[in-house]
């Protein structure tokens, strides 16, 4: 009978979750521009994807630890992302469409926090973390890039209306990965009164803490109208996909040498230098972007 590995079920799982972005992150916004909505609409339907992980992790987490069955939230959550995404065959207006955008993130974003722990779960008591962890993440990196590359010429063929149906069934073959997923039992460590607070206070953690919200606030925009500025400038469905295509491209190399990587350099060189090239891409992106080639 065939069988597959614990870890060969989280690499599913991560190439179909990671797929599903990879539709809705580029092309979702052109969907929403497709349908009539103005710039301001759609920075407020696509807002939601970053204001529903504010809690959204932090409430499906303490779940989960509360009932200790991280995969449990996860099928629930994810039966009711797929009920709930089936609402875009039918709302066409901004108010409604809105609050489904709100209520699918809620619920979605259960999936990566808890999906990237129950793996570090498995890998750690099996211990295989440094070995195995970016190999089983790659096929997330993966799954974005067939996703993004394959959307750019199917929707440029059949036309951006189609993201809807090619979305659902990516998210409903995220929900049948969850139903195969295992993890060991859970072992609560509560924390003694005022951990937390001593942990939180301490100063590399408050600039870890800063450097990642600068890191997203400088992203969020680049999510939001990156698909649209490539557009307005004349670029195809196609090498919009590319674009995307290739910065996911960088994360599968980084993922498939991270052993390597981080037995060369510490985690805070990994994220000055990450932060660097950052910089060079924004400047790239608003100075030179009829330059394909640089872009």
């Amino acid at each position: 009978m065939f069988r597959i590995n614990s870890q060969s079920r989280f690499a599913l799982f991560f190439f179909f979750y990671y797929g599903y972005l990879g539709i809705v992150s580029p092309y979702l916004s052109l969907y929403f521009d497709a349908i009539g909505f103005t710039a301001i609409q759609i920075s407020l339907l696509m807002s939601m994807l970053q204001i529903t992980r504010i809690m959204g992790p932090f409430a499906w987490g303490w779940l989960a630890d509360f009932r200790q069955d991280r995969i449990g939230i996860m099928r629930v959550t994810a039966v009711i992302s797929l009920i709930l995404f089936t609402g875009i065959f039918y709302l066409q207006s901004f108010w409604p469409i809105l609050l489904w955008m709100f209520l699918l993130n809620t619920f979605s974003s259960s999936l990566t926090p808890l999906g990237e722990a129950a793996t570090l779960h498995a890998l750690q008591k099996e211990n295989a973390f440094e070995s195995r962890y970016g190999k089983l993440r790659l096929w997330g990196s993966i799954g974005f890039m067939f996703a993004v590359f394959a959307g750019g010429y199917w929707f440029e063929s059949q036309g951006i209306s189609s993201l809807t149906w090619v979305g659902w069934i990516l998210l409903a073959c995220v929900t049948l990965c969850t139903w195969i997923l295992w993890e060991p039992p859970m072992t609560g460590q509560p924390l003694s009164s005022g951990q937390m607070r001593h942990i939180i206070k301490r100063p590399e953690v408050l600039w870890f803490f800063s450097s990642t919200f600068w890191m997203i606030f400088a992203h969020a925009s680049l999510y939001v109208f990156y698909s649209l500025y490539l557009v307005k400038l004349g670029y195809g469905k196609e090498m919009i996909g590319f674009f995307w295509l290739i910065g996911v491209g960088a994360e599968v190399i980084y993922f498939y040498f991270q052993k390597r990587v981080y037995l060369k350099m510490s985690a805070r060189r990994i994220i000055e230098i990450s932060f660097l090239i950052g910089i060079v891409r924004f400047v790239v992106i608003a100075y030179v972007p009829a330059f394909w080639p640089l872009l």
